[in-house]
């Protein structure tokens, strides 16, 4: 039994459409996965995942090591946010850092405005971070400081900025 699976033992067992984004078992598993079936069963995060070797593996990074022939080095985004959407075109390898700011608002932001939140006072401070480093501004107005994180968040994350 192979006890670890290689990019070259990926392409072995699997076969991927990088346009559609679908993993597919080239090589019958068990009864629920014959040649030819899907691979990949979601997680509790919304994640693909695939079990093979006697571990589970985060389908998206399978699908790294199947292209590239090297298991990504740090995180993998999903650069459109849709966890399932495992389309060569919308990842990306990139830090922990970089994965964390392609995100969106956080379910307890209380209005629903990434890097924004209000004050006891009735204004709007707007904050955005990288490296450890804080930029932060106050407003009087929700749409200044919606369009002064927009526009820090393009500034410093660049690519990986999400609005």
């Amino acid at each position: 039994m192979i006890k670890e699976l290689t990019p070259k033992e990926i392409r072995r067992r699997f076969d991927y459409d990088p346009a559609t984004g679908i993993l597919l078992w080239r090589i019958k598993v068990n009864d629920r996965a014959p040649a030819g079936s899907v691979a990949g069963y979601p997680d509790s995060r919304g994640y693909l995942r695939v079990r093979s070797c006697g571990r589970h593996y985060a389908v998206h990074r399978v699908i790294w090591a199947y292209m590239t022939g090297e298991w990504p080095a740090d995180c993998i985004d999903h650069i459109n946010l849709n966890k399932k959407d495992n389309r060569w075109a919308n990842l990306r390898e990139c830090s922990r850092s970089q994965n964390g700011m392609n995100t969106r608002p956080q379910p307890h932001n209380k209005l629903g405005v990434k890097n924004v939140s209000p004050t006891s006072a009735g204004a709007y401070v707007a904050s955005v971070c990288k490296e450890g480093k804080h930029h932060k501004k106050y407003f009087p107005d929700l749409d200044d400081a919606k369009q002064w994180a927009a526009s820090k968040r393009r500034e410093l994350h660049g690519d990986f900025h999400h609005d």
